[in-house]
């Protein structure tokens, strides 16, 4: 509690000032829930966009030398090199991707990913990798082409490197590359294939730090607003607390009663702005670590339902 001198100033009715605390409360929550989901939206939509576009970029470098007819092509899962433990299944996710986009190719049929998936556990291949059972694998499926290729770790982004063969001869007849940033790789990847997601981790992270559970779970425009946010207030939390402090030093010295009165008033403003930051640092906090856990769930109950 705040010490005063009563006798210069009436006490505050801190009752009503409980409840205006409260109610400030609840409208700047409010607030920044509804920017973030603004925002939200516009990230997701963002980063498909960005991801399509290189994919596309992709195809129109690779398939230049498309022969004058029908043919039918597989696209192989991508290999992945060393990088983030959560990249590894990139190499299938680039493949529905490139799968995805090629259907819409004239004079291109496309195997299904599941096709080649019992193909490849018939004959005990892996995907990625191959060179001398490509025309095995060709003939099998009964395709002229197979796109391969590697996916690599950079750091802020993806390469994706593709590869045109030829299935009777082996041959590459074209190769082509691009990058993608990491995060909305990622982010779009994740509802592709499992990119796996520990619920715990990521409600331990933001516990920690708010908005660290939300990059973990590849939310990084969430996860910005959300520490943006916290630090903001933070800072008001802070200022508020150090003026506090000079306006309560300033009317202990004050000998005059309108003087005392200004002071008072400026300590009361002070606390209300620091309770009121505190709380709304509390819900942000709350809000951060709650988030990025029913997150992660969801991420590992999408995919699930749609396999």
């Amino acid at each position: 509690m705040i010490c005063i001198h009563t006798g210069l100033v009436q006490p505050i009715k801190w009752g009503h000032r409980m409840n205006a605390y409260a109610k400030y409360n609840s409208f700047l929550l409010f607030l920044f829930l509804a920017v973030n989901n603004i925002c939200l939206g516009q990230e997701s939509s963002g980063e498909s966009s960005i991801v399509n576009t290189q994919i596309q970029q992709l195809m129109d470098n690779l398939l230049t030398k498309l022969p004058d007819k029908d043919i039918g092509v597989a696209v192989l899962s991508f290999e992945t090199t060393e990088g983030r433990t959560e990249a590894r299944d990139l190499g299938e996710a680039a493949a529905i991707l490139i799968n995805q986009n090629l259907i819409n190719v004239p004079n291109i049929s496309v195997v299904e990913r599941q096709k080649l998936e019992d193909i490849m556990k018939e004959i005990g291949l892996s995907q990625s990798g191959m060179t001398s059972d490509e025309i095995e694998v060709g003939n099998l499926l009964n395709v002229e082409f197979l796109i391969a290729g590697a996916v690599a770790d950079l750091g802020n982004r993806f390469l994706l490197a593709a590869r045109f063969i030829n299935v009777e001869t082996g041959n590459v007849l074209q190769s082509a590359s691009v990058e993608i940033p990491s995060n909305s790789f990622l982010s779009i990847s994740s509802g592709l294939v499992m990119i796996k997601k520990y619920p715990i981790t990521a409600a331990f992270r933001s516990m920690i730090f708010p908005g660290w559970g939300q990059f973990y779970n590849d939310r990084p425009k969430k996860g910005g607003i959300i520490l943006g946010s916290e630090l903001l207030v933070a800072g008001s939390a802070i200022s508020s607390y150090i003026l506090y402090k000079q306006s309560k030093a300033a009317y202990d010295r004050a000998t005059q009663r309108d003087l005392a009165s200004d002071k008072y008033i400026e300590m009361d403003q002070y606390t209300q702005i620091n309770w009121i930051s505190l709380g709304v640092m509390g819900g942000i906090w709350l809000y951060a670590v709650v988030d990025s856990y029913l997150d992660a769930r969801k991420q590992i109950k999408d995919f699930k339902r749609t396999k």
